[in-house]
């Protein structure tokens, strides 16, 4: 681990199961905790993040890059306090994730529809672990696509954001995650990105005959 400044922090790449060592993910903890926000890579997109407990505190501050947030979960259990959900819609999610899939589903506190993901990195899930709670996270964009260059990122947001973590072999291009609506009991798919929409389309399938027997 490099720590090129005091909110900075660089790493050259994972391990081969996909997680980092103990010693960052609980730097980036303490970071959370004691700080507002950071940009850091999930499923090699970068995007800015929160913990979801403060999410109020920075909601203007997300409001103002203009583009749809998503919770990020690590267990079935963190879901369930953010989402409902029914039978189908719980073995569909069991299939697509951990994966690059966001799932409009509806809120459990109101009757809006939030975006939600279960990342397939695994150093992300351990973070979420540690915090005991979702990430509110943003990916980095413009109005010419993904924002995944370390320069980039660093003269850009270095002074908008408490931390930045850097994985450097996750800064080249990449493809966003694919989007799909399952909060009226039926397989919508917004927009496909990381996951083709035939894929998507035979995992939701694959349990509704049972469902309707």
């Amino acid at each position: 681990m490099d720590k090129v400044s005091d909110n900075i922090i660089a790493l050259r790449k994972v391990k081969k199961d996909g997680s980092i060592d103990n010693e960052i993910i609980r730097s980036l903890c303490s970071q959370f905790n004691e700080q507002n926000n950071g940009i850091l890579p999930v499923d090699s997109v970068y995007g800015i993040a929160s913990q979801a407990s403060k999410y109020q505190d920075n909601e203007e501050f997300f409001e103002e890059q203009s583009h749809p947030i998503t919770y990020l979960v690590s267990s079935f259990k963190m879901l369930d306090e953010i989402a409902v959900y029914n039978k189908l819609e719980y073995d569909f999610l069991h299939r697509i994730w951990p994966g690059e899939i966001n799932v409009l589903l509806k809120s459990k506190s109101n009757d809006e529809k939030i975006s939600v993901r279960m990342p397939r990195s695994r150093y992300i899930l351990d973070l979420l672990e540690l915090l005991g709670e979702p990430l509110v996270y943003m990916e980095l964009q413009n109005n010419k696509g993904l924002i995944y260059e370390e320069k980039k990122i660093l003269s850009n947001y270095s002074d908008k954001v408490s931390f930045i973590f850097i994985i450097k072999e996750f800064c080249k291009e990449h493809q966003l995650p694919s989007v799909v609506d399952v909060s009226r009991e039926e397989l919508i798919i917004v927009s496909e990105g990381k996951v083709p929409e035939e894929e998507i389309k035979s995992l939701y399938f694959l349990g509704a005959d049972d469902v309707l027997e």
